[in-house]
């Protein structure tokens, strides 16, 4: 391999995710699920990290390479990479939380897109969730949407 072929092949340090990428990786993708993250969506986004057990005990420049390493791979590799990543890396015990985290965040506008709905569809089942567990998450944030 040659000079340029080592630098221009990416990151490899991009080919998977520790937990809290993972964790980041997953809402910034459903967010991103519709090929763009808008100012209110950014908003929430913030919102989520900030309230996060996840990443609460992160410091501001390991967290700035985790924000850094995920929008690279969305912006590289695009959505369902990122996904992939995110799936492969989080730990099986967030898997519900997570899944009504993203859950709440597609549904913040009031409704979920076609984009939003196939990412959500994938984690339910990556993340093994069953059909009437994915349900009583949907019913309750959409209760909780109401007020």
């Amino acid at each position: 391999m040659g000079l340029f072929s080592n630098v221009l092949k990416g990151n490899e340090s991009d080919s998977s995710f520790t937990n809290e990428e993972a964790f980041l990786g997953t809402i910034v993708a459903i967010t991103a699920a519709d090929g763009d993250i808008s100012d209110e969506e950014m908003s929430d986004l913030k919102s989520i990290i900030n309230k996060s057990q996840t990443l609460s005990d992160v410091d501001d420049n390991t967290y700035s390479k985790i924000v850094n390493k995920v929008f690279r791979v969305l912006r590289k590799d695009g959505v369902d990479h990122l996904v992939n990543l995110s799936v492969n890396g989080l730990s099986d015990s967030l898997y519900e939380g997570v899944f009504a985290l993203v859950c709440d965040l597609a549904y913040s506008d009031g409704f979920i897109e076609k984009d939003e709905e196939r990412v959500l569809e994938r984690l339910q089942q990556e993340f093994n969730i069953s059909d009437s567990t994915a349900l009583n998450i949907v019913k309750v944030i959409t209760v909780k949407n109401l007020v």
